[in-house]
């Protein structure tokens, strides 16, 4: 007989840094594959990696055997059991604890099943879908190989400015590669996001995560807060206003700040957040944060997290960090993790205890004495969580506190001291002891000799170990503070708890807590959605978010006509649209926002889901809630949920139809009332694998043939369709084994593609001429960083954008070669672009919100213009009229476009059927004609067939009667006249835009005459 097993996905495997010994162990039986031979003993299985621990299963990727079994010690049935669990000396899970629980006998090893590798494993909560986030996260920079490469960040960097010619980068003083662009990137925020009672009942305005506070002890208005992946900010008013101080460093991801009490100009950064993207090491600032530099050498290895960075408070060089590694492949730490410590700064670092380091304080009056919190350590001795305690400085540890949970599942360990008293130490603790999770405060009065346990009695756990705190008020040692999802406080030393404050007051997931210097009334709170303040004791708040922009995007869409509508899915800051071409955005639904889609023909309807699923429609530009349009059993995963993380979810720029990425492609064609898979039960992917369930992670539709349709999965395969979806072929040849983030494809021709891949090492973005016949690695100097999305510029077909972890970098070449392209943006993760067919180009950040990409400041200058208006018969005809400036001898390029047909897309019933087009120069002599843009009429300024020039230029017209010119005009004045052939009437468009932004001349001054009536036969131009 058999049984059945599906292997555990590296996912896994590699993000246990963050889910280690998180929560109770749930084991589903039978979970393994093996023969059972005729005596009935198991014949067969191995494992290929150390399987580990987090709130939803023992993982690993197979078994190994100690000694045989009869297949009676693990009866075939299934069910989720919660039992206590150890490992062996090999670190596989012994079996004794769920043998014992289902009062067999014996002995074995034995791994565990769940679903990743891009799908999931069916979240109970909020508290899943963080390690969901996680898996998926890593899964994605890490498949095929199970490990990041060290120092893969930097190296990056190093090899931009070697591709560049600019020579080594000193890391101390940042990175300041020479942008070499005539464009820049300008924040549209969020700064802030607001949130309105008809959605969400969120008082004030929020921005994003912060994971650490840090006042100076010299000027209690000179604050400084760490974004989790938005770098350091700076404010000197007390929080009223900020500006980023760090935007000049590899890195922006920080994990904690702290001020050095004997010379406040000196300020150390540990880099790194828990929840995402690690670190590089330690900044230090010498002027109170104002200017920064990377400090740490080789000593420090990367990449890691840091939990807490402190400062001794005598000598400023004596440093102590908390960090916290990640595990490769084979289930073991790298070296980053653990207790280090440095005396000169910041610069050399030893390490005196490894494991999950959690917490860190100094004594008060004691320098010499420091206080650890750590989780399960793996490596190299197997230690289970606990507090630790130094009374050397850090140079040796013993452990004075163990949690009474099963000691693999203790989620956090949280320490906090208060001069007030400094030999009460208390302790905030979470973990399973007897298949129940619970949280705890234990106190000890006698600086960690004895404890007693005053367990959490009206503190809710939320969803600790990642929002998860303890404060102690720095002048009375009774007055308490824990942080999950709200924050909590108790008078009497951690007996009794109330909730301090939460929700609608402040948002939820609290990860930071700061004193003032000068008053511990007025204290500062750092969450998912930014600072507040209290200067009260805690009796009123204020937020403090106005000028913060630290939005987690993960995903972009645009209006396709009105450019103030941009919307956005983000990290615990639900879904967004940005208000009327502002910084300021408003949450229309709460959570984690996620993907959103534009409806084309009717762009004030906006689709948009929410933590992978539910899909929502909303109307009248995401204002009003209209209805849910798909949930995971509309799919037909209500079960399996073999769904990625972030589904792709996209629209086609042609019509109204939407695509749906599972493990199959899935159409609507009415809005997402009903949705169907034209290739019925087909995988898409490379099914169930050694690294997990694999699941479909990017769709492309040809705008101009929308059934031509690109997709691509989590374990690389890479698939197309001619036929809507219907047939399939497989066009995984020539691309890398890595994860598929993004397909675009020109807008004019479906067999040429561009594709881009997550992860390290060889190849990053491919091209294919012919539908994925075969592909060709254009990658050429692009740094070895995940590629996570892909624009071509609608204006320019050989103009491809790249979004990697490190910024923008840009090809006017179809890929040819690349340069960076970040000039106005800080080197943030860019996850999404958005474009308008009028060029009007936006991306998203994970991190540090929303940027849209601005020419330069020319002036006079008009690189595009449109006019609409009805069109009459004979003298009413649409007149637009422009003027070329530039030296004698200069020409300028332009497109002139005649548009009738285009409109009904946006809802325009009377168009002009079939437009014509002339243009005049200042002599009233007509110079150009034409009737039909794939039909050209040679003459005048026209001579030679121009069909292949405007179909390459990306701006060709979308129906065959509309008409479109390409002139080069010397300095002069212009006029382009609109009529309906036949003399025929109905609403036109005509638009001129600049293709040769590098000639002298300059397009500018435009006016338009036109028959202006009533309602929609206003005059609208742009």
């Amino acid at each position: 007989m058999t049984v059945g097993f599906q292997k555990l996905p590296l996912a896994c495997s590699v993000a246990l840094f963050f889910l280690a010994a998180e929560g109770r162990t749930q084991v589903t039986v039978p979970t393994f594959q093996g023969q059972l031979n005729d005596n009935g003993m198991l014949a067969t299985g191995n494992c290929d990696i150390k399987p580990k621990l987090f709130d939803t299963a023992i993982v690993g990727t197979g078994m190994q055997i100690d000694s045989t079994i009869t297949s009676s010690a693990v009866p075939l049935r299934s069910g989720v059991l919660t039992v206590p669990m150890d490992f062996n000396s090999n670190g596989f899970p012994r079996s004794e604890g769920v043998l014992a629980a289902l009062g067999q006998s014996g002995s074995f090893d034995l791994s565990w099943y769940v679903i990743a590798g891009g799908g999931e494993s069916g979240r109970a909560g909020e508290k899943e879908d963080i390690e969901g986030r996680n898996r998926a996260f890593l899964f994605e920079r890490t498949y095929p190989y199970g490990s990041l490469p060290v120092d893969a960040r930097r190296r990056a960097w190093e090899s931009v400015a070697k591709a560049t010619n600019r020579g080594a980068l000193d890391y101390s003083n940042g990175f300041k590669i020479e942008q070499e662009q005539a464009q820049t990137w300008q924040s549209i925020g969020p700064q802030p996001t607001i949130s309105v009672p008809r959605h969400v009942l969120l008082e004030g305005s929020f921005s994003g995560r912060i994971n650490s506070i840090a006042i100076s002890p010299a000027d209690r208005n000179l604050l400084l807060i760490a974004g989790a992946t938005g770098g350091v900010w700076r404010s000197t008013d007390a929080g009223t206003t900020f500006v980023p101080v760090t935007d000049d460093q590899v890195d922006i991801a920080v994990g904690s700040i702290a001020f050095s009490k004997s010379n406040p100009l000196i300020v150390y950064a540990g880099m790194g957040d828990l929840f995402s993207y690690l670190g590089t090491g330690v900044l230090k600032s010498t002027d109170a944060g104002l200017t920064w530099k990377r400090v740490s050498n080789f000593t420090l290895p990367t990449p890691g997290s840091t939990a807490k960075i402190e400062v001794d408070p005598i000598d400023p060089n004596r440093v102590y960090l908390a960090q916290s590694g990640i595990q490769d492949a084979d289930g073991v730490h790298l070296d980053a993790s653990g207790f280090w410590y440095s005396t000169d700064g910041g610069v050399n670092w030893v390490r005196t205890l490894s494991g999950n380091a959690r917490s860190l304080v100094i004594h008060p009056t004691n320098r010499q004495i420091l206080y650890l919190g750590m989780q399960y350590s793996f490596e190299p001795d197997s230690r289970p969580a606990g507090l630790f305690k130094s009374t050397d400085g850090g140079g040796s540890w013993s452990r004075i506190y163990s949690p009474p949970y099963d000691p693999y599942t203790v989620r956090d360990v949280k320490v906090a001291v208060s001069p007030a008293r400094p030999e009460t130490v208390y302790v905030f603790t979470g973990g399973t002891s007897g298949g129940a999770f619970s949280i705890r405060v234990e106190v000890s009065n006698n600086s960690g000799a004895s404890w007693t346990n005053n367990g959490a009695a009206g503190v809710e756990p939320g969803q600790f170990g990642y929002d998860s705190y303890i404060f102690v008020d720095p002048a009375n040692a009774d007055i308490v503070y824990t942080g999950t999802g709200w924050v909590f406080k108790s008078t009497d030393g951690g007996i009794n708890w109330k909730q301090w404050v939460g929700f609608p007051v402040v948002h939820g997931d609290q990860h930071a807590l700061a004193f003032s210097p000068a008053n511990s009334s007025v204290l500062y709170l750092g969450n998912d959605g930014g600072l507040w303040k209290t200067l009260d004791g805690g009796n009123s708040f204020s937020c403090l978010n106005s000028t913060l922009s630290l939005t987690q995007f993960y995903s972009l869409a645009l209006d396709p006509i009105d450019s103030r509508y941009s919307y956005g899915g983000s990290q615990d800051n639900g879904s967004q649209v940005r208000l009327s071409s502002s910084q300021q955005w408003e949450q229309v639904l709460g959570g984690d926002g996620d993907l959103c889609v534009v409806d084309f023909l009717d762009p004030s309807t906006v689709f948009m889901t929410s933590n992978t699923l539910p899909m929502q429609r909303l109307r009248n530009h995401g204002e009003t809630f209209d209805t849910t349009v798909a949930t995971y059993d509309t799919f037909g995963e209500g079960t399996n949920r073999r769904i990625g993380y972030h589904p792709p979810f996209v629209g086609n720029e042609a019509d109204a139809t939407l695509y749906f990425g599972t493990w199959r492609l899935f159409v609507s064609s009415n809005l997402g009332d009903s949705w169907t898979a034209p290739s019925g039960t087909l995988d898409l992917t490379k099914g169930i694998t050694s690294s997990g369930a694999d699941t479909v992670s990017a769709i492309g539709v040809a705008r101009s043939n929308t059934k031509v349709i690109y997709t691509g999965s989590a374990q690389g395969r890479a698939m197309v369709s001619n036929d809507g979806g219907l047939t399939w072929t497989d066009i995984t040849k020539g691309l890398p084994n890595r994860f598929i983030k993004c397909i675009a494809i020109d807008r004019n021709n479906p067999a040429l593609a561009y594709l881009s891949v997550s992860g390290f090492y060889t190849g990053h973005i491919f091209k294919t001429t012919n539908a994925g016949a075969t592909w060709m690695d254009i990658s050429g100097t692009l740094p070895d960083i995940p590629t996570n999305t892909l624009l071509i510029d609608p204006l320019s077909p050989s103009t491809i954008f790249a979004g990697t972890d490190i910024g923008v970098f840009r090809s006017t070449d179809g890929g040819s070669s690349w340069k960076p392209f970040n000039t106005g943006m800080p080197p943030a993760a860019v996850v999404a672009f958005a474009a308008q067919p009028t060029g009007l180009i936006q991306l998203a950040t994970f991190g540090r919100g929303a940027y849209q990409l601005t020419p330069t400041a020319t002036p006079g200058l008009v690189a595009n213009v449109s006019t609409r208006l009805p069109v009459g018969k004979d003298d009413n005809a649409l007149i637009q009229g422009f003027i070329v400036q530039g030296p004698a001898g200069s020409t300028k390029k332009i497109i002139v476009r005649a548009l009738g047909p285009f409109l009904e897309a946006f809802g325009i019933t009377d168009f002009l059927a079939n437009p014509t087009l002339d243009i005049f120069d200042g002599n009233q002599m007509k110079v150009a004609s034409n009737d039909n843009w794939k039909t050209t009429q040679v003459g005048g300024l026209i001579t030679g067939d121009q069909f292949a020039e405007i179909n390459a230029s990306g701006l060709a017209p979308t129906k065959d009667l509309e008409s479109a010119i390409i002139a080069s005009l010397v300095p002069g004045q212009y006029t382009a006249v609109v009529r309906g052939s036949g003399n025929s009437v109905g609403t036109g468009l005509v638009d001129a835009f600049d293709i040769s932004a590098a000639s002298p001349a300059k397009l500018v001054n435009v006016g338009t005459r036109g028959l202006v009536q009533p309602g929609d036969g206003l005059l609208t131009a742009g």
